[in-house]
């Protein structure tokens, strides 16, 4: 520890040996937080050489009101200083049996893995199992013994694929529809999607369009406007923080494609 460090943390010790108050010693929440000002105001006395003198006397004088109640508090911040120090030891105790835990099933299974392959090679060598059929067989061993696995480890949720799912094919957006062959797929647009049922029902559009965080009339104009702009083809990241600073100066704030013919030769 840095050994300006260590002189604070023993100027606090002797602060606390002497004058120790808790929040629930006072009736305001303003007078406990006048107390810890006063003993940032002491700590930083005492590491003062010049002041330290009449630091230590002023902390003498506070400590002889009330040894009684700093006496009493010095007793429940170690008791809690104890509580805490068992219960990190406690945690790491357990973290480590979980882990050996861990690295002994892992072993196991790794052991398991090996000599299952060992004897899958020997009946494929004598005919009696084909290739295809010991995949499958150590594919369906492994599933087992990480469902094992996570069912003696009790550290929380841990995933473990299920034998034989597939994942389901899901499309952001539906294709154009096309003849099965090597032709090309390509993204349905949105105006050509089919009208889905809350767009011509009123109170339902406006909820959907609240819950995706823009009001009914914004959504409507950003969706129509922006998405299908062909200027969003050009568009230049500050565009328009340029046009708010000034529309007049020449090619500012503007896509080349807006400016007529004449000042885009400019």
């Amino acid at each position: 520890m840095d050994a300006s460090m260590e002189r604070e943390k023993s100027a606090r010790r002797e602060v606390r040996s002497l004058w120790y108050r808790r929040e629930e010693d006072f009736a305001e929440l303003r007078d406990y937080n006048d107390y810890l000002e006063t003993v940032e105001e002491i700590v930083a006395g005492l590491l003062d050489d010049a002041a330290k003198p009449a630091t230590q006397a002023r902390l003498k004088a506070l400590g002889r009101e009330g040894r009684e109640l700093t006496a009493r508090n010095r007793a429940k911040f170690d008791a809690e200083r104890r509580a805490l120090l068992e219960l990190a030891e406690r945690e790491r105790g357990a973290a480590s049996a979980r882990a050996e835990a861990a690295a002994a099933a892992e072993a196991s299974a790794n052991a398991t893995a090996a000599r299952v392959r060992a004897e899958m090679q020997d009946d494929i060598a004598a005919g009696r199992l084909s290739a295809a059929a010991a995949q499958g067989q150590l594919r369906e061993a492994k599933a087992k013994a990480l469902a094992a696995q996570a069912a003696a480890d009790d550290s929380g949720y841990q995933y473990v694929p299920v034998q034989g799912a597939e994942p389901a094919e899901v499309l952001v957006q539906p294709l154009v529809p096309v003849e099965e062959g090597d032709k090309p797929k390509f993204l349905l647009s949105s105006i050509n999607m089919e009208k889905q049922d809350y767009e011509d029902d009123p109170v339902r559009f406006r909820t959907i369009s609240i819950a995706g965080g823009h009001l009914s009339d914004l959504w409507r104009t950003r969706y129509t406007q922006e998405a299908f702009s062909p200027h969003a083809l050009a568009f230049t990241p500050g565009g328009r923080a340029n046009a708010a600073r000034g529309r007049g100066a020449r090619g500012r704030g503007s896509t080349p494609s807006r400016l007529p013919l004449a000042e885009r030769k400019s």
